[in-house]
């Protein structure tokens, strides 16, 4: 859009005589405006789905237990599961949790262990006595990993078009504006000379109505009303489209009251029961007021404005289509279950939060939507102070935030250190040994590419009002396990044997070369 706006940037101006120079700017506007509502619509659609899925989930609560098949059980004892209903797979389960069909003994006792091929039944939820457990069974325990990753995935796109729109506002601001405005001056001036022509050739009582429509919106060039244009439209060749390209360009639109008059005047004239519309004369031989092509421009007309206040209040419209507070919200269930609040473990920004930073893999990268999913919170605040104007929901999710961003912060800096220092530590390793280790076909040393440069970059991010370096904060963090790993070390080396300072060596390069790998 940046781009393609250059060229079309001196259409905003006004010649001297307050006329346009050409379509250009006009054909530009309009395909601003689609795009606009292209972006409005797909926010609309992609926040709808989300909300659908939540909405389904709680009128269907994740069962205590579910039968299905195993699949595979690896040499530590956890189990691949497909379950019947769903089909789908659940892998790595924890054997106490897998009861084979028949058995009262679970896959952890000799008794009761498992092996591919038998039926089983999969023990769903977490401690049945936690306050909680509903609203678990709902968000928590409903939701498989390959869920959580599209939900991810949606909320990501909603938020990045969001973001990028909101950035556009005031490029694409003054285009909506001309579209808008060119959009009724064309109808005033120009869709409806043809009906003004032909009521005013037949006396017909509508040409009152169509006069008054027309003034209550045209924009005159000079500011002088046309009242000769409908008199002279000649309809010979037959009926002619009127454009119009002498009004003035102006990146306004009308009023509100104009709006709504407007729109009450147009979609009164093509109503059905509008006596208007009917035929008039002796025993109705005559003919209508309005043809079936004039009504057809006038219900275009009411339809294409429909989106003008919309576009007129730009970011309150983007903010409503990419809300997604509802997630955070759970008042019913705390009110069934008569708790105050319920533990962040159940919170779904949280669950979402968490499966990024535990579930990584190279196919679906996760971790630079993070921060998308941390404006969660951002809507749900904006919701309690500004919608529901109720503080004390606003405090809870404050408390939220500051335990839940702790948490966040910690596990990060956690995955963080592990991958940079498992990559540090395998190019440390000596080049024939990693062949022979492919050779053979060993995966231990494969290190998947992770994305944390993007959280690490962050150094601005807009949380319930506040600016929080998300670089800093990390950087603490790594600082510290990096100590910790050299203290330990160094211990390690002064209650062992002399031998042990090529350990020392080997670590002390390590931790070396993983710093080198998180600085910049």
């Amino acid at each position: 859009v940046k781009l393609r706006a250059i060229p079309f940037t001196k259409e905003l101006h006004l010649n001297s005589d307050g006329s346009t120079n050409g379509g250009g700017g006009v054909a530009f506007a309009k395909e601003v405006a689609e795009a606009v509502k292209t972006g409005m619509r797909l926010q609309q659609q992609w926040t709808c789905k989300i909300l659908e899925m939540c909405a389904w989930k709680t009128t269907h609560a994740c069962p205590a237990e579910i039968a299905g098949k195993v699949l595979d059980v690896d040499k530590k004892g956890l189990v691949d599961v497909k379950y019947h209903d769903s089909g789908v797979l659940a892998p790595r389960i924890n054997p106490e949790l897998v009861t084979k069909v028949g058995l009262s003994t679970h896959a952890g006792t000799d008794a009761g262990k498992v092996k591919k091929g038998d039926k089983v039944v999969v023990k769903q939820g977490g401690d049945p006595s936690s306050p909680a457990k509903d609203y678990e069974m709902v968000i928590r325990y409903n939701l498989s990993k390959q869920e959580l990753t599209f939900v991810v995935d949606y909320i990501s796109m909603i938020k990045s078009l969001s973001s990028l729109m909101v950035r556009l506002e005031g490029l694409a601001a003054p285009w909506l504006r001309m579209f808008m405005h060119h959009r009724i001056q064309q109808l005033a001036q120009g869709d409806l000379v043809p009906a003004l022509h032909r009521a005013d050739k037949h006396k017909r009582g509508i040409l009152t109505g169509l006069l008054n429509l027309r003034r209550l919106v045209a924009d005159w060039d000079r500011g002088q009303e046309n009242q000769s244009d409908y008199k002279e439209y000649s309809r010979k060749g037959g009926r002619e489209e009127v454009t119009v390209t002498d009004h003035p360009v102006r990146v306004v639109s009308v009023s509100a009251t104009q709006f709504q008059l407007m729109r009450t005047i147009v979609r009164s004239m093509y109503d059905e029961k509008n006596q208007k519309k009917f035929k008039t004369g002796f025993l109705s031989g005559g003919k209508a007021d309005l043809e079936k092509t004039d009504i057809d421009v006038l219900e275009t007309f009411f339809v294409d404005i429909f989106h003008f206040p919309y576009l007129l209040n730009y970011s309150h419209t983007i903010r409503a289509c990419s809300d997604l507070g509802d997630l955070w919200y759970r008042e019913w269930y705390l009110d069934i279950t008569k708790q105050v609040q319920f533990p962040i473990e159940a919170s779904f920004p949280w669950i979402l939060s968490e499966h990024i930073i535990k579930n990584q893999n190279n196919d679906v990268p996760l971790v630079e939507k993070m921060i998308f999913i941390l404006d969660l919170y951002n809507d749900a605040a904006n919701r309690a102070l500004f919608v529901l104007n109720q503080q004390f929901l606003y405090d809870e999710i404050e408390a939220e935030v500051n335990l839940v961003f702790d948490q966040l912060i910690f596990l990060i800096s956690d995955e963080m250190y592990k991958y940079y220092k498992n990559k540090a530590a395998v190019s440390l390793l000596h080049s024939s040994l990693k062949q022979s280790m492919n050779k053979y076909g060993a995966k231990k040393f494969a290190v998947h590419k992770r994305r944390y440069e993007v959280p690490i970059s962050q150094r601005h991010i807009q949380l319930l009002g506040r600016t929080i370096d998300l670089n800093f904060l990390i950087g603490q963090h790594i600082n510290q396990k990096i100590t910790k790993d050299i203290d330990v070390s160094i211990k390690r080396f002064e209650a062992d044997e002399f031998s042990g300072i090529l350990e020392l060596h080997s670590v002390l390069q390590t931790i070396r070369a993983t710093h080198a790998e998180i600085s910049p």
